[in-house]
């Protein structure tokens, strides 16, 4: 007499097989997840870096301004300024649009990073010049008691400070130290 063969034979291995095939898809897709999620972080901080310097080489071109050589340029001529960092470089396009107006252009660039190298970022300011006639009539202006101690001094007598021959276009007409309505409230 035959042995009945039972219907559950053979099920353990397309299970396991199952089993695993499916734990494979789950590995596989969280690698896939956790690989996008920090490609997608470094585009952050390479996007970020790059707002950064852009915004650096503007604050550095209007904190360097070189008013001559500015106003010398002829109107919608351009002169171009770049510095390199530690992580990239910016590059800031000065075109002259009048007598005081000015448009900077920045590009910031990254770098660093190796393949994620290359983010950029770009943003124009327009700049107006303005030239201020300021024109004291001491060097210290006071309506209360003023008093002098240690080694502090003050002097009205008007110098050019040294390096900003080209900043400075006033008369040095010397004026008053201390100006104040009541002198008796001046003391050293």
């Amino acid at each position: 007499m035959k042995a009945m063969k039972s219907r559950n034979e053979g099920f353990a291995l397309p299970v396991a097989i199952f089993a695993l095939a499916m734990m494979a898809v789950m590995i596989t897709g969280a690698i896939f997840t956790s690989r996008q999620e920090a490609r997608i972080s470094a585009a952050t901080e390479h996007s970020s870096l790059a707002f950064y310097l852009t915004e650096r080489g503007i604050n550095e071109t209007i904190m360097n301004w070189n008013p001559a050589a500015f106003a010398a340029l002829t109107t919608f001529s351009t002169v171009s300024l770049s510095d390199t960092v530690g992580y990239g470089f910016w590059n800031v396009d000065v075109t002259k649009l009048g007598d005081r107006l000015f448009f900077l252009n920045s590009t910031g660039t990254v770098s660093r990073g190796g393949i994620m190298a290359g983010a950029s970022h770009m943003q124009g300011l327009m700049a107006r010049v303005e030239i201020l006639d300021i024109d004291p009539p001491a060097a210290l202006i006071t309506r209360g008691e003023v008093t002098v101690g240690g080694t502090a001094e003050i002097h009205g007598g008007d110098v050019i400070p040294p390096g900003w021959g080209g900043y400075c276009t006033a008369s040095t007409t010397d004026k008053p130290g201390v100006l104040n309505p009541d002198s008796s409230d001046v003391s050293t």
